[in-house]
């Protein structure tokens, strides 16, 4: 019985201690998604949260490997509405804020707009472009979007179209308040913008 036990064929002996499994391997790369640091510099802490502790920093342009499926997304009315804490797999493990990183390899990403709230109050989502139309929601300080399309509205102020519907760049000085509500995050490559027939003839 001993001798028996002894000569396993190899494919039914535990594998080495320091082997790693390809299903595991295989789970990591389809919940892994590329990500990079676009703050000057992208504190990594050990849980999603500002109060725990750093353990790496990172610059701009660091490539990172994230699961989203893992990471914490911000719910605003019930909803999610983008990522607030990102699970970073490599090159270290750790979490760090999502408005301090954008989607896609740094090295190959092609332009895009993206901005982030910066305005303690957050930034009022409405329908339409002018602000008498319906608020829809709020997005938090440090909220990531896309935006579409700028324009100006009768009142003067710049407003960004994102997925949902328009906010505006700058607090309305009407207001008694100025400062910005939303900043453009840097970007890898710069913005090339071209125009259709369309847009030549009518300019």
């Amino acid at each position: 019985m001993i001798t028996a036990l002894l000569s396993r064929s190899s494919e039914e002996q535990d594998p080495p201690a320091n082997s790693t499994s390809l299903a595991h391997e295989n789970e990591d790369d389809v919940a892994a998604c590329e990500w990079h640091v676009v703050a000057e510099l992208c504190p990594i802490r050990e849980r999603p949260n500002t109060e725990s502790e750093i353990v790496e920093t990172f610059s701009l342009g660091t490539s990172l490997r994230v699961d989203e499926e893992a990471s914490v997304r911000m719910s605003i009315g019930g909803q999610e509405r983008g990522f607030e804490w990102l699970k970073i797999i490599e090159p270290i493990q750790g979490w760090c804020r999502a408005s301090q990183c954008s989607v896609g390899d740094y090295a190959t990403l092609g332009a895009s707009w993206q901005f982030v709230v910066v305005c303690q109050d957050g930034a009022f989502v409405r329908e339409g472009l002018e602000l008498a139309s319906p608020h829809i929601y709020t997005l938090a300080k440090d909220a990531v979007f896309q935006v579409y399309e700028r324009r100006v509205n009768e009142q003067g102020l710049a407003r960004l179209r994102t997925d949902d519907g328009w906010l505006s760049e700058d607090l309305n000085p009407l207001s008694g308040q100025r400062g910005p509500i939303a900043l453009l995050l840097p970007i890898s490559k710069p913005l090339i913008c071209y125009l259709s027939n369309w847009c030549s003839a009518t300019r």
